[in-house]
């Protein structure tokens, strides 16, 4: 008995529309909705029979990247750690959920792919205004240092946030309304903000000073050196740039330490990898570096990708990376007079997770791989799903009657 296509396409858009909401705010939530959607959407695809697999262009580099992380898992020093996490691997087909059941900007409002946006800006904007008020009280009634209030995973969401924001008023949507987006905007700067990390800052700053000349907005640039002078009036801005010294030690376990030595020392130990996610604290030890306590990567997605799964691995994920590079600029390169906030919003954020991934491994974390994974499926959509979608639906008829 098939299965209700209407049913699922419909489900597994309620499911997608959750997951991007929710991602910014828990990864358990999240994660629920993005392996339900997988349920769901393979009883879509099994129903319909009529997916093509190649559809996304990521199709390949995605598969060959998998199945060379579950070889090297196989092969890897510590099979165990390397099994515990190549589940994850699984989340990749976010991609192809997104690229099922959403369009362009034709067709119901819900359907299109500024839904997913908007509900992941709703998402970040909802966990700003929750910073706002955790990091005061943490800091002011609880005694927590303002630098211990602060965590790797949000300020990557904000990033991301921020760059699709900025792209909304580059583009001068005069549809949108004003003042959600004023709200979203400012949540999503001081959330950004009161987590003190260097990397997503200065990411941050670049991507978004970047698009403002892809868009033709030069005058937008006029704006970055006073965020820049407000930021640095902190004294505890000036304090966390100062400790930047420490990053660059040979001996102090900063990051110089481990990309010149500890990283050097694996890849040329285990040229075939140590094993997807299967790095740990004492692989790290014996390289006359202080490692610090839990430490089980090398804080540099590059680095920690040729340590993991070797030169084969590190070559797919760069080709991987660079044609999303690719995807999501062409279309805003190919039109620079009506700007695809959408794509450019996308692209600005994919390029600021691959600079701040210069200076951390975000690539490993299951929460920024969804992220990804939901920017990719973004640049995999046709420009008008529904005709795209007659031309199957055309081919597959005749396919039949033959």
């Amino acid at each position: 008995m098939r299965v209700n296509f209407n049913w699922t396409e419909k489900a597994l858009r309620f499911l997608l529309l959750g997951f991007a909401f929710s991602l910014p705010l828990s990864i358990a939530l999240s994660e629920g909705f993005a392996y339900a959607g997988l349920v769901v959407w393979l009883l879509h695809v099994f129903s319909r029979r009529e997916f093509s697999w190649t559809r996304c262009p990521y199709f390949w580099p995605m598969i060959l990247f998998s199945g060379l992380a579950v070889l090297s898992a196989f092969r890897g020093l510590h099979p165990d750690v390397c099994f515990d996490k190549v589940d994850r691997l699984s989340l990749l087909t976010l991609v192809f959920m997104i690229v099922t059941v959403f369009g362009g900007d034709a067709g119901p409002r819900w359907s299109r792919r500024s839904a997913l946006v908007f509900m992941f800006m709703a998402g970040t904007t909802v966990l700003g205004l929750y910073d706002a008020v955790r990091v005061p009280v943490e800091v002011f009634f609880q005694g927590v240092a303002l630098f211990d209030a602060g965590n790797m995973r949000d300020p990557q969401m904000y990033l991301v946030g921020i760059c699709l924001l900025s792209a909304v008023w580059l583009a001068g949507d005069a549809s949108l309304r004003r003042w959600p987006l004023v709200v979203a905007t400012l949540s999503n700067v001081l959330g950004l903000t009161l987590h003190f990390k260097r990397g997503a800052w200065i990411s941050c700053l670049t991507v978004v000073a970047v698009m403002s000349l892809l868009a033709g907005r030069k005058k937008a640039l006029l704006i970055l050196p006073l965020v820049v002078v407000v930021l640095v009036a902190a004294p505890q801005t000036r304090e966390r740039l100062g400790m930047l010294s420490s990053e660059w030690s040979r001996v102090a376990g900063g990051r110089y330490a481990l990309w010149s030595r500890v990283a050097p020392a694996l890849i040329t130990e285990h040229p075939f990898g140590i094993g997807y996610a299967g790095t740990t604290q004492e692989d790290f030890e014996g390289y006359g570096v202080r490692i610090q306590e839990g430490l089980n990567h090398v804080h540099n997605n590059v680095l920690q990708v040729a340590v993991e799964m070797g030169p084969a691995g590190l070559l797919t994920w760069l080709v991987w990376m660079g044609m999303a590079f690719w995807l999501l600029l062409k279309p805003v390169l190919q039109d620079r007079k009506k700007i695809d906030w959408v794509l450019l919003g996308a692209w600005g954020g994919f390029c600021g997770l691959l600079l701040n991934g210069l200076v951390e491994y975000n690539f490993g974390d299951s929460e920024i791989l969804m992220l990804i994974c939901l920017l990719l499926g973004l640049s995999s959509l046709p420009l008008r799903r529904i005709d795209f979608d007659k031309k199957i639906d055309e081919a597959w008829t005749r396919l039949r009657s033959q």
